[in-house]
């Protein structure tokens, strides 16, 4: 069976006398395009979008303790490499420890600067635009 979306004139004059019915066609239309793209194979790059989003959407909500986990990371080694050197002079400690910061701090800048909701958003447009290219091919 086959759901069709709900059939409202969708026009600008629309959208400004009875907003709140072309919200529903629209996502109506959405849920429509969306169960009928389901096949895979037959929508790679579509499904390729999906994936993408989602990956983003995830970092998005791992945010903040990534963070955390980031900045307890960096003052742990730098406590670890204390320990080991017996000093807090950054010069005395060793090589690894070097590494490790710049690994920590490329991860820090990564997810401060990079993760954000305008990433997100980006990709989700990406999607959308892609899942409208799907309506021609629909049977």
């Amino acid at each position: 069976m086959v759901l069709h979306p709900v059939n409202v004139e969708v026009s600008e004059s629309a959208e400004n006398t009875n907003p709140a019915e072309t919200d529903e066609a629209y996502e109506s239309w959405v849920r429509f395009l969306i169960s009928q793209t389901r096949d895979t194979a037959k929508y790679p790059l579509l499904f390729k979008e999906n994936m993408n989003y989602g990956f983003r959407r995830n970092l998005w909500a791992l945010k903040p303790f990534a963070i955390v986990i980031v900045v307890v990371s960096l003052i742990g080694s730098y406590f670890y490499y204390f320990r080991a050197t017996g000093t807090f002079n950054p010069v005395l400690f060793p090589s690894s420890y070097l590494v490790n910061l710049i690994i920590l701090l490329v991860a820090l800048t990564f997810w401060l600067f990079i993760v954000s909701p305008r990433w997100v958003e980006s990709i989700a447009y990406s999607y959308g635009q892609r899942l409208l290219e799907t309506v021609e091919s629909i049977e």
